[in-house]
């Protein structure tokens, strides 16, 4: 997804960090997207199959132990309050025959919060507040390569902080309170320690949806974003219409097979669960102009179809100029819930100008993002170059 971040005059202070966005019991946070300076932490990607564009690996200390350095700060907002636990997705080294070093970090929670259900103090507990907000050393991976940590089914088998001691573990697992913003902090302890994700996952979300490297990362939000969802890249499901869309990769746009007769009628549909706090958007879609047709499009929130708008004419023989070219047209006022499931329709299309084998030539309801702006935003959004039809 691409993110767009621009810093409101009135709260330039507020949008300095970007704020990850609990939704649907998740906070899905990709090592390499911090704030903070890397210090010696390193963006790699020689090791496979991690997720994002790289993941990060430690290069101070010793492999065996070392103090809280180059700290790395992840902040969060959680809308649905309870019982969170911590999941990484790491690797360590061998050094020496050890197994066990080269295979930890530090970990703290800052925050309004207080730690998970007692008994605190015995191996396999979860783990006391103290050991949450201070830098507590959190270890696990395989050995060059990817393992999930979680704490409930760990590599030490009792959690995965340690305060000291082969039977002395804890499960990081925290109460956090909605509405409230909290910042993790990740310092280096041993070297070549690498960390791919880092997921918080309320009591009640599927481990296994919080472990899959498909589950798409949190959305960001400080004040005044704006954010954008792709069509080709972040709409995974796209059969769920009358008719199928398919990715048309060279116009960077989901589109409708028109060719095959049977997809003239009814509508596409492409959907995905929105990232974004519950309130009430902006949202522009680009299209693209077709000169065989005028294609319908419409905007759905929880399956109810919103707002609806209709490409422009723009046919004009011999050749139009103003064919596949990029069109926006924003609906304002669009009240969206947390966790909602949105998506856009649309339709093949003829305006019977352009023959074509024995019929008409159809436009195919291409599209390519959709992006949502918070509608108090200072900032407007882009109107399109060509008056369409819209509702």
């Amino acid at each position: 997804m691409k993110r767009i971040f621009f810093t409101l005059i009135l709260a330039a202070t507020n949008c300095l960090a970007q704020i990850y966005q609990e939704s649907g019991g998740l906070v899905v946070m990709e090592a390499e997207n911090t704030s903070s300076p890397l210090g010696l932490w390193q963006e790699e990607s020689s090791l496979a199959n991690f997720s994002g564009d790289g993941y990060l690996r430690f290069l101070g200390n010793t492999f065996e132990t070392g103090p809280a350095t180059s700290p790395l700060e992840y902040h969060f907002r959680v809308h649905q309050g309870g019982l969170y636990y911590l999941h990484l997705h790491c690797a360590k080294e061998t050094h020496d025959g050890r197994t066990d070093v080269a295979n930890d970090a530090y970990i703290r929670v800052e925050g309004d919060y207080t730690a998970g259900p007692g008994p605190h103090d015995g191996h396999g507990d979860n783990a006391s507040f103290a050991l949450l907000s201070n830098d507590t050393k959190y270890f696990g991976g395989a050995t060059d390569s990817w393992k999930w940590e979680n704490g409930q089914n760990s590599s030490g088998g009792a959690g995965n902080l340690d305060p000291g001691g082969h039977q002395n573990k804890r499960v990081a697992v925290y109460d956090f309170k909605a509405g409230e913003t909290y910042k993790l902090v990740m310092s280096g302890r041993s070297k070549f320690f690498r960390v791919n994700r880092i997921v918080l996952r309320h009591v009640d979300t599927a481990q296994s949806l919080a472990q899959n490297l498909n589950t798409p990362e949190s959305e960001t939000g400080a004040g005044g974003e704006s954010f954008v969802y792709d069509a080709t890249d972040d709409f995974t499901d796209i059969a769920g219409g009358d008719v199928p869309y398919y990715r048309d990769n060279g116009n960077d746009a989901l589109a409708i097979a028109a060719n095959i007769v049977a997809n003239r009628t009814g509508f596409a549909r492409a959907t995905r669960t929105f990232g974004g706090l519950a309130g009430t958007y902006d949202v522009t879609i680009t299209t693209m102009t077709e000169e065989d047709g005028e294609s319908e499009y419409h905007l759905l929130v929880n399956g109810q179809r919103i707002r609806s708008y209709t490409n422009p004419f723009v046919y004009d023989p011999p050749e139009s100029p103003l064919d596949l070219q990029p069109q926006t047209h924003t609906w304002t006022g669009v009240s969206i819930p947390a966790g909602a499931t949105i998506g856009i329709e649309s339709n093949a299309d003829t305006n019977g100008e352009i023959p074509e084998e024995g019929g008409t030539a159809w436009a195919r309801g291409r599209w390519r993002q959709l992006e949502f702006r918070r509608s108090s935003s200072l900032i407007q959004p882009p109107a399109g170059r060509i008056a369409g039809r819209s509702s």
